[in-house]
């Protein structure tokens, strides 16, 4: 097992320190460069568990609900939309709107 001195911790520490949000690739970039290691990011696909877990829990959420709600009223008064694919929006959008 290989370790992490005290002195390359503080140095990884203070790279970050007062940044209130980081990327996760950004980190992993420090790691490799300070410690030598090699990463691989691989973001899994949910199953369909995953995913109907994920689902009833958004939609079992009253605040989230209202934020799609409010989304769907800004996109009907022709605010733009911030999502990579429209389709899975609108789809979205259609089942609150349906109120499932």
């Amino acid at each position: 097992m290989q370790y992490v001195t005290k002195e390359q911790f503080d140095e990884f520490y203070n790279t970050f320190k007062n940044r209130n949000v980081i990327e996760v690739n950004e980190l992993v970039q420090v790691m490799e460069k300070q410690f030598g290691y090699k990463a691989d990011l691989i973001q899994p696909t949910p199953t369909l568990e995953q995913k109907g877990k994920i689902t009833d829990a958004i939609f079992s959420n009253q605040e989230i609900l209202q934020q799609l709600r409010q989304s769907k009223m800004d996109r009907d008064d022709g605010i733009p939309i911030y999502s990579n694919d429209i389709a899975d929006f609108t789809k979205l959008v259609d089942e609150i709107a349906d109120e499932r």
